[in-house]
């Protein structure tokens, strides 16, 4: 009797045929759920102004929120051009951002939620970006996805400087979260014992200017491109 003999073949080389299709899966399982998000932000707004109960705290709370849904999207898109090996973690950080951003999206009318609520909820979800981050990095230090990048870009030194790159950007961003979640620390606190509309107007303003700034001035490819190893590849 003949065994057949298996073809080996290479890991790296079997992940090179995974690897853009389960970025494209990835992504649009992240689009869904924004776009459910976006869906319930929609419809809390529509019944904010069917019971006349706009106001500016709503609005701020209203426009709070859609940057968020934006932000999140546009950092899981960014970062998710770059993968590692997936796991079940990597399915329940985004499901539990999106839970915690229709919690939110629940509290953006003042009248039937107290802005300790509305706080709390936001420091939720920053607590989950800092486990984000740091799971990230951590899945990128491995060696095995070292070894995964270097296979398959073919060019090692830029793999080498690109794995670098994410892991400190990961920490950095897990570390600029945290500061964030200190500020909003505050808040609660203020919200809890001194509830005030002009607290929350500071507190909903602060975060939306913070957020687009993020996103335009320090941007993903800002990053990339300011980066002094991987800068000149992609300039």
């Amino acid at each position: 009797m003949v065994t057949e003999r298996r073809e080996e073949i290479p890991l790296p080389k079997l992940f090179e045929a995974i690897l853009p299709y389960q970025a494209s899966v990835y992504v649009t399982v992240l689009n869904i759920i924004q776009c459910i998000a976006f869906g319930f932000l929609v419809i809390e707004v529509k019944d904010i102004v069917n019971k006349n109960e706009f106001g500016l705290i709503s609005i701020l709370r209203g426009v709070n929120t859609f940057v968020i849904i934006l932000f999140v999207w546009y950092r899981y898109v960014a970062e998710f051009q770059y993968l590692w090996p997936m796991s079940f973690m990597d399915t329940i950080i985004p499901f539990l951002i999106g839970v915690v951003e229709c919690m939110i999206i629940f509290s953006v009318n003042p009248n039937s939620v107290s802005m300790k609520y509305f706080v709390g909820y936001i420091m939720f979800l920053q607590f989950i970006a800092i486990w984000a981050y740091y799971y990230a990095s951590k899945k990128r230090g491995r060696e095995f996805t070292k070894r995964l990048y270097e296979a398959f870009y073919r060019h090692p030194q830029f793999a080498f400087h690109l794995v670098n790159f994410l892991k400190k950007y990961d920490r950095n961003h897990a570390r600029n979260m945290s500061i964030a979640l200190v500020f909003s620390s505050i808040f609660f606190i203020i919200a809890f014992f001194w509830p005030n509309a002009i607290w929350e107007t500071i507190f909903s303003c602060t975060c939306i200017v913070t957020l687009l700034n993020r996103a335009f001035r320090h941007s993903f490819d800002a990053y990339v491109k300011k980066d002094s190893h991987l800068g000149p590849y992609f300039s």
